[in-house]
């Protein structure tokens, strides 16, 4: 009954007990948040098939690429491989995604790979012969050809 007579007396220890408290409260609904989102993001995955795609350019366009792809749940593109011409980053992984081959190549890999289009990343890159050859090899294996790019408006 001693501590009727002196509200002002509380112990450390329940400030102590309440800071862990409030600490193991916060840690347990932020990673619920994270949870549920990865949960989501699986089952809407899985109800929504996605469309396998190459992407042309392995260099800062293509990694920022491959990122707003991971964002964008409405796309539906699933890269499986970069196609560079860079000798450097061939076999190699980038975010995951390995270079898997260039130009000279890609007949090769439209034939062991299933692929339904080519994004080309940074198409300013690109020579004249080199959009007509992949528009001709895209046209024979039947599969779409696109180029990612980013618009900038003025606002007046």
């Amino acid at each position: 009954m001693a501590w009727v007579y002196y509200p002002l007396a509380i112990s450390y220890r329940i400030f102590v007990i309440f800071a862990i408290l409030l600490l193991l409260g916060l840690v347990i609904s932020r990673s619920s948040f994270t949870i549920l989102d990865q949960v989501y993001r699986h089952q809407t995955r899985e109800q929504h098939a996605e469309a396998p795609i190459l992407i042309y350019g392995a260099d800062d366009s293509g990694i920022r690429l491959i990122q707003w792809l991971s964002q964008e749940t409405e796309k539906r593109l699933r890269p499986i491989g970069f196609i560079d011409n860079d000798p450097y980053k061939q076999k190699r992984n980038i975010l995951g995604i390995p270079v898997i081959g260039n130009i000279n190549n890609i007949v090769n890999l439209l034939a062991t790979k299933q692929v339904s289009g080519i994004l080309i990343s940074a198409a300013d890159s690109l020579t004249d012969q080199e959009k007509n050859q992949l528009k001709e090899i895209c046209q024979t294996h039947n599969i779409w050809l696109k180029k990612s790019t980013i618009h900038l408006e003025i606002i007046e």
